[in-house]
């Protein structure tokens, strides 16, 4: 919490962490803007994002790579940039009573899985070398959308389980996508000009 964007580039650089990003709604202020830079970035893998660094007498160009899984939550839409290269989940407000304590064997399950996947990332020299190692692992998404593609497929390569739920995800993401584009102003002139 309370980390400055400057600070972020540089954790995102250095661990390529997973970064929890509550109340985004405050990134679109003024001033707030460079989150959502490096969000925009960061969904891509061998993007980076550039800024300065130095002080005022020997500024250079500084490359971050930002790329890495993030979660953001907010109650307002995002930016249009930033929601198209995100997995959309909408939420509703909870209206269950909240359980306050946690299943301890799947706690260590999971923890145990978290242990393993940083020990792996730790293990390896550098990080395009985890990643073909993770990429081995994806299965073949049957969807014509690249930006679809990019974004699912690190998820699946770390996924241990539930692929399927997260491959027929993306499939019902690609076929609101497409029918989408299909209800905009823009693709009804393209039709009717393709009947003349």
């Amino acid at each position: 919490s309370s980390i400055s964007p400057a600070a972020l580039f540089r954790v995102c650089d250095l661990y390529h962490p997973t970064i929890f990003l509550d109340e985004t709604e405050i990134y679109s202020l003024e001033g707030k803007s460079e989150v959502i830079h490096l969000l925009n970035a960061g969904y891509r893998r061998g993007q980076t994002a550039i800024r300065m660094k130095g002080t005022s007498a020997e500024m250079k160009l500084a490359f971050f790579d930002v790329f890495g899984f993030k979660a953001l939550a907010g109650v307002r839409t995002l930016v249009q940039t930033l929601e198209s290269r995100c997995i959309m989940v909408r939420m509703m407000k909870a209206r269950r009573k909240v359980r306050l304590s946690i299943d301890e064997v799947k706690a260590q399950d999971l923890r145990g899985k978290l242990l393993e996947l940083r020990f792996n990332t730790l293990a390896a020299s550098d990080i395009s070398s985890i990643s073909s190692v993770f990429l081995k692992r994806v299965p073949d998404l049957k969807i014509k959308d690249g930006r679809l593609i990019e974004l699912f497929s690190p998820l699946l390569a770390v996924a241990n389980e539930g692929q399927e739920a997260i491959l027929k995800y993306a499939q019902k993401t690609y076929e609101m996508r497409q029918f989408e584009e299909k209800a905009t102003e823009e693709a009804e002139i393209i039709e009717i000009l393709s009947q003349n």
